[in-house]
């Protein structure tokens, strides 16, 4: 028996999705939970990236109503069906073994549009030092070093930094989220310009936590882009 097959008996690879066991050799994710997964694919908003109802459009509505610090946003799921309990679990049940999946899943379908916009760094949205000690990671970091080996994209998480103990966003309205977000972020002294910059965050609603961050790096005259695991769905942003 080869050190592989024994090393995959004793830990099995499992779906992100349901985190039932899976053999690699079907997929990343497993049959069932495959038809529960919606991709981000096709028409999308061209700032935010979410899916669009009404593929003539070329903005959704909220971004047809609200401006963004950042120039585009991108993420590899829609947040609904069991990308919403895998989410749960990579948060708050230490299943960081999902960035991975996450991160090919995300390299595969915007591989082209990383191409494109060749950030200089990746740079994931923080955790108030609080809430990160008591959950042990940031899952935005973790998603963002499962990004770097794929990418080759370097990341920094020594330049930007949450100041401010912030209430969960899902709790909020657009208004509420806005002020509970001011101020929330600051950057390191000495911080190097870079020409361009990706944040790297769990989810994106209505991507108020991305532009707070990207105001900062506006201010230096960076273009500011974000990538997500998954956008919201539009029907319910």
């Amino acid at each position: 028996m080869t050190g592989n097959i024994l090393w995959e008996m004793l830990f099995p690879k499992r779906c992100p999705m349901c985190d039932g066991t899976i053999d690699p050799r079907y997929g990343k994710i497993c049959l069932s939970c495959k038809k529960d997964v919606t991709y981000t694919k096709g028409a999308l908003c061209m700032i935010c990236g979410k899916p669009l109802l009404d593929e003539s459009n070329e903005l959704c509505p909220y971004c047809k109503e609200h401006a963004h610090a950042f120039i585009q946003a991108r993420g590899a799921f829609v947040y609904k069906g069991s990308v919403r309990d895998s989410m749960y679990r990579f948060k708050y049940a230490n299943r960081r073994k999902y960035a991975r999946v996450y991160a090919e899943c995300f390299y595969e379908i915007n591989r082209r549009w990383l191409m494109h916009i060749e950030p200089d760094v990746i740079v994931p949205i923080p955790l108030y030092r609080k809430r990160q000690r008591q959950r042990g990671y940031n899952q935005a970091a973790v998603f963002a070093k499962a990004l770097e080996k794929i990418s080759g994209i370097p990341v920094r998480e020594d330049i930007l930094f949450r100041v401010k103990e912030t209430v969960p966003q899902k709790k909020l309205d657009n208004a509420q989220r806005k002020k509970n977000l001011k101020d929330a972020f600051c950057l390191s002294d000495n911080v190097p310009f870079y020409r361009k910059v990706l944040l790297a965050d769990d989810i994106l609603t209505t991507g108020a936590t991305f532009d707070e961050a990207a105001e900062l790096f506006c201010t230096m005259g960076s273009e500011v882009y974000a990538a997500c695991v998954c956008v919201g769905d539009i029907q319910n942003t």
